[in-house]
């Protein structure tokens, strides 16, 4: 072994390779690093010089030297993460790791975090941005920078990080939300007659899992449930109202709200109806969730999405697509004059909270108490709904949503039973 300079030495591995050490103190203790072949004496010289240069610059508060090589993936996988899977409900976990994951850590994992500057973080902008990265993502991701960064400030000696860079990106603007979709009563009906007799499900279970099928878009769009919520609740939650106090999270239920606080919802007639033809079918107990796999489990983040694209959207299309014929059909067309132009683009989250939101306006419920029904504020509900509520602001004929939704039931149910889709 031969020394070459003060801190560094060379020496021969066992199969022959030549590698060079960085030594120094730190806090009194002895630390070493070696160097391999490809960075070899060049790597190790400018290893030292970086470890003498933090010696000398922090006065005593030395940043360690492994700082100086931790890259921004090392230090979200070992210190960011856990805190982050800790601190976030399951949904928004898995949100934030498939971000960070897609547009974070490709195209700035390898760096090394202290050397991640402003100027970085908008090279890194500039190429999601012309990727095609949409606003709404992009901002979602400097959050998550943001995040990371303001962690690493915190631990100054083991990351060399002394401040948030992200501070200083220029954020997209957050645009205005689009009108949301509101679709009256006749079109719920029609999309869960299309989901009750033209069900997508398999196996024995079909009928009672088309039945819940059905039920999860009436009670959306009867209650202003979301739909973690409504995926949440049991048969004791629906005992002359509906009690919303937990929801789906990921693969979990959790026992809160989005807004961590519980509510209460009236149970109108014709969904205590629906609730009491599936409960007489299934014989579900007071603890049983209501919507639930046949293995008598809850619904997971999984069975959500496959309902959405295989059953929910399907049903959506089949009722875009047959509208015209369906109305020319009826005894008097001229009375059905919605559109349903785009419907198959709908969420489940229109169909059922936003129309919901419209149905309760146009019967003429102020907006203190609509919003807390839906368990958000006023502004909210004032800034999302200020269309329909300038059309129902000089009506002075207020609707009755349950004859409003039982006349819609007749026009399309026709001598079937709404609840179950037999012959009444």
């Amino acid at each position: 072994m031969a020394r070459q300079e003060q801190g560094i030495e060379w020496y021969l591995t066992p199969s022959g390779e030549k590698r060079y050490r960085v030594r120094w103190r730190e806090r009194g203790r002895q630390k070493s690093r070696s160097f391999a072949r490809l960075t070899g004496e060049g790597g190790a010289r400018s290893f030292r010089a970086e470890v003498s240069r933090a010696q000398e610059q922090s006065r005593g508060r030395a940043v360690e030297p492994a700082a100086l090589g931790l890259t921004l993936a090392v230090f979200v996988a070992d210190a960011w993460a856990p805190r982050a899977k800790r601190r976030l409900a399951a949904k928004s976990w898995e949100t934030t790791s498939r971000i960070y994951d897609k547009h974070i850590l490709h195209q700035l994992g390898g760096l090394p975090i202290a050397e991640v500057d402003v100027e970085a973080l908008v090279g890194w902008q500039d190429e999601r941005e012309a990727a095609g990265v949409g606003d709404p993502t992009l901002i979602k991701a400097i959050g998550i920078l943001s995040s990371i960064f303001a962690e690493a400030a915190r631990r100054p000696r083991s990351t060399g990080v002394g401040a948030n860079p992200v501070a200083l990106l220029e954020k997209p603007s957050v645009r205005r939300r689009q009108r949301p979709l509101v679709w009256g009563p006749i079109v719920v009906e029609r999309v869960r007659r299309q989901l009750l007799s033209e069900s997508r499900r398999v196996g024995a279970d079909k009928p009672l899992a088309a039945l819940r099928d059905t039920l999860l878009v009436a009670l959306m769009a009867m209650t202003g449930c979301r739909p973690g919520e409504a995926l949440a609740l049991r048969w004791l939650d629906l005992d002359g109202r509906v009690s919303i106090e937990r929801a789906l999270s990921g693969d979990e239920v959790v026992e809160r709200t989005k807004t961590d606080r519980g509510r209460v919802a009236p149970l109108l007639k014709p969904l205590a109806a629906d609730l009491a033809a599936l409960r007489r079918s299934s014989g579900d107990g007071p603890m049983d969730f209501v919507f639930q796999k046949p293995s008598g489990d809850h619904w997971r983040e999984t069975d959500w999405r496959n309902y959405r694209s295989r059953h929910f959207v399907a049903a959506l299309e089949r009722v875009e697509r047959s509208w015209s014929q369906w109305r020319d059909a009826l005894e008097d067309p001229g009375g059905v004059r919605e559109s349903v132009a785009g419907l198959s683009t709908t969420r489940p989250y229109d169909l059922g909270r936003h129309t919901h939101s419209a149905l309760m306006l146009a019967s003429g419920m102020t907006l203190q108490r609509l919003a807390r029904i839906q368990g958000h504020s006023i502004r909210v509900l004032d800034e999302t709904y200020s269309e329909q509520l300038a059309e129902y602001e000089d009506r002075f004929d207020p609707i009755e949503p349950v004859a409003e939704i039982e006349a819609a039931r007749r026009l399309v149910w026709g001598e079937l039973d709404p609840s179950t889709g037999e012959r009444s």
